[in-house]
């Protein structure tokens, strides 16, 4: 059985993702969790749960792998973060700021508010630092405006990946792309450190050749996720996967 959660203020959930951080996003896993143990537990094996993650949503498992220990059964980490979001942003704004002319105005009107967090990183990091509660992305609403919650980035910074990782004491599957665009390939390395500090060394890597951040292959090395998104998961994906649950399902 899988079971897949929308965001706070997502789909059907209640609330308001545009001022959430990233803690209440915790909490809403957590509470997925123990509403499957409490709802579910005639239906299906409880102790056979695990949670996979994308992105931040491969932090978000390190979180609840940690808070629910005693029902989760193994973590699945998908082009998750190593370093702090705070270095996560420098290098993807620094790298972006490498690009072409016309790659950057190509990510500007696709993807606004990715751009724009680029651009205004130094302000936003001050914005963060500071305090604020919001802070405004774009060009004063001529082309984009958006108010960015500060909770989110604030409370990621102080939540780094190093300290997700203590008290995961289940195996961990950790899945990157090596052309990934938005995470460093480096980092599965880091997290596998972390985990292995606390005492856990049921940790496997798989870093895939070709493929981007959303498990798409590129056709070039430096060619942007926007258009890599319009294709299908590169079937790698599965190959690595499935046998890595199989096993660690029957153990």
């Amino acid at each position: 059985m899988v079971s897949q959660h929308s965001a706070r203020g997502c789909g059907k959930s209640h609330g308001d993702l545009h001022t959430t951080g990233f803690l209440p996003l915790v909490e809403d896993a957590v509470a997925v969790i123990k509403w499957e143990c409490d709802s579910l537990s005639d239906r299906v094996d409880i102790s056979q749960i695990g949670i996979i993650g994308q992105s931040e949503g491969a932090l978000l498992a390190l979180a609840v792998s940690s808070g629910c220990s005693d029902v989760v059964k193994f973590a699945v980490l998908q082009g998750g973060p190593g370093q702090n979001l705070r270095d996560i942003f420098t290098w993807q704004a620094e790298s972006f700021l490498k690009t072409s002319p016309d790659a950057q105005a190509k990510m500007q009107a696709s993807c606004p508010l990715i751009y724009w967090i680029y651009i205004q990183l130094t302000d936003l990091l001050s914005a963060v630092d500071k305090g604020d509660k919001f802070f405004e992305l774009g060009d004063n609403g001529k082309t984009f405006s958006f108010d960015l919650c500060c909770d989110w980035p604030r409370e990621h910074f102080a939540n780094p990946p190093k300290s997700l990782c203590k008290g995961v004491s289940c195996p961990v599957l950790i899945l990157h792309g090596e052309l990934d665009h938005n995470v460093p390939k480096e980092d599965p390395k880091l997290v596998e450190a972390f985990l292995k500090e606390n005492g856990n060394d049921k940790v496997e890597i798989h870093v895939f050749p070709g493929l981007d951040h959303s498990f798409r292959r590129l056709g070039t090395p430096d060619e942007d996720f926007v258009a890599a998104m319009a294709r299908p998961l590169d079937p790698e994906l599965g190959v690595a996967l499935l046998p890595w649950l199989k096993k660690t399902s029957a153990a």
